[in-house]
């Protein structure tokens, strides 16, 4: 039998009814002789309601309670998934009730408490399955084999350590005929602590664990028909893309396209197993496969728009052939916790444009400006705000005639930085936002959609 893993995306976990429909889908799979694997996130909404909780907010603890007893409710689930579940709810209320009483939490305590919710949906889901005759077992990300990094809230698996033991702990289960349901989005430190991935971790989950198992392929179950060529609510006619190279898919999830982890796709570079992106409620509609390298036949794929952002603009003539100003730029936007989303300077060295968003560019602005302006290393510290970022994304863009075609789009529009991506795949346009939605569908229209997608 193929193994073949299959993740469920909490965007569509979001009552009893889908539950039912995930495990439509898993005994669809194993009539067609396939080993499903099954990765799980938590449910729509679960893991948000948590971190509040984290931070004090009345009310979402009960909420969590509710929703979850519901659902159990809903799917007339046996006496024993009932005490599995209460058990799990007091767990996590006399952990909150701790945090509370001494007024502190650890980055491992938050971990563990955002770790409920993966935890009851792959319970939940487990359940569901054995009442529909099939033979399954739950675990966390840590007990199926995810070893990681201690640095909670964002940890990272170390692969040397994971591979194996995933094998180890999954292969005999599926030689059973069991089907393993895994939370997703977590880890575990080499000590058996529990580790959180990072938003949109339990993609990372599922591709770790079809790379390890060498599976045959992974399948992301989401609320759409696969990855489309853009926003559709600014782009009416966009379509679902049919295939991304591995080069592409990274480079949207970089980007934050489909919510993917930024890793995402990274385990799969080494092994070579194809994933595909699948509408949960139209499993047999159109979809989009992530496999392979770019080719020559590869075409522009897809454009969209990340709004909010502000150019700092560093000028100084006294920056020119002095080393270190630009590490020093990034030191103090790391100083004032901003995240640089894009930097630039020409050869002749008199300027830095630094793109951050706009609700920090005052912060860092006047940061730089006390720090370097009165050291003489700058003369001048500008802001320029309400500007969005297009980013046009395919293998296509490494032919001339296609970066040029995109280019000519430009005529007439300001714009205040171009740069290239990894591997030349993407193309980002930082332009003002109130033209940002009219380069968007222009470029849809007259670059993207000539040619299959």
């Amino acid at each position: 039998m193929r193994a073949l893993v299959v993740k469920f995306g909490g965007s569509i976990l979001e009552g009893g009814y889908s539950f039912l429909g995930a495990a439509d889908i898993v005994l669809d799979l194993m009539e067609q002789e396939c080993a499903p694997i099954v990765v799980i996130s938590a449910m729509k909404g679960i893991t948000d309601k948590l971190r509040s909780v984290m931070e004090g907010t009345e009310g979402h603890l009960r909420q969590v309670f509710d929703l979850h007893r519901e659902v159990a409710s809903d799917l007339n689930l046996p006496k024993e998934a009932m005490r599995e579940i209460s058990d799990l709810l007091n767990e996590l209320s006399r952990t909150v009730w701790a945090v509370r009483m001494l007024k502190e939490a650890t980055p491992r305590v938050r971990d563990y408490v955002l770790s409920f919710g993966e935890r009851l949906s792959a319970l939940l889901m487990s359940h569901v399955l054995t009442s529909r005759g099939v033979r399954s077992t739950w675990m966390t990300g840590g007990d199926a084999g995810v070893i990681t990094t201690r640095d909670f809230g964002e940890a990272r698996p170390i692969t040397r350590r994971t591979y194996p033991r995933i094998r180890r702990k999954i292969r005999p289960l599926l030689l059973e005929g069991v089907v393993p349901v895994i939370t997703g989005f977590l880890g575990m430190t080499p000590e058996g602590d529990i580790t959180t991935l990072g938003r949109g971790g339990s993609d990372l989950s599922a591709t770790l664990i079809a790379s390890a198992l060498n599976a045959s392929e992974v399948r992301f179950y989401t609320d759409v028909e696969g990855v489309l060529t853009a926003n559709p609510e600014i782009v009416p006619n966009a379509r679902t893309i049919n295939r991304l190279s591995l080069e592409e898919a990274m480079e949207l999830s970089y980007l934050g396209a489909k919510r993917f982890h930024p890793s995402t796709f990274e385990p799969l570079i080494r092994s070579g197993v194809p994933a595909r992106i699948i509408s949960f409620h139209n499993p047999k509609g159109s979809s989009t496969l992530v496999k392979g390298t770019c080719d020559c036949q590869d075409k522009v794929k897809a454009v969209l728009a990340v709004s909010d952002l502000a150019l700092v603009e560093v000028r100084g003539t006294t920056m020119v052939g002095r080393i270190g100003t630009a590490a020093e730029i990034a030191s103090l936007a790391r100083d004032s916790g901003v995240n640089i989303c894009a930097i630039s300077q020409p050869v002749s060295e008199t300027v830095i444009d630094v793109v951050v968003r706009k609700d920090c560019s005052k912060r860092f602005s006047n940061l730089v400006e006390r720090r370097l302006k009165s050291k003489k290393v700058v003369s001048s510290v500008k802001v320029k705000e309400d500007l969005s970022a297009v980013v046009v994304v395919g293998c296509g863009l490494r032919s001339p005639h296609n970066f040029q075609k995109v280019l000519r789009l430009l005529k007439h529009m300001n714009v205040y930085l171009i740069s290239r991506g990894g591997e030349r795949v993407s193309l980002t346009l930082l332009v003002d936002s109130d033209r940002a939605v009219e380069l968007v569908r222009r470029i849809h229209d007259e670059v993207v959609v000539d040619g299959p997608a």
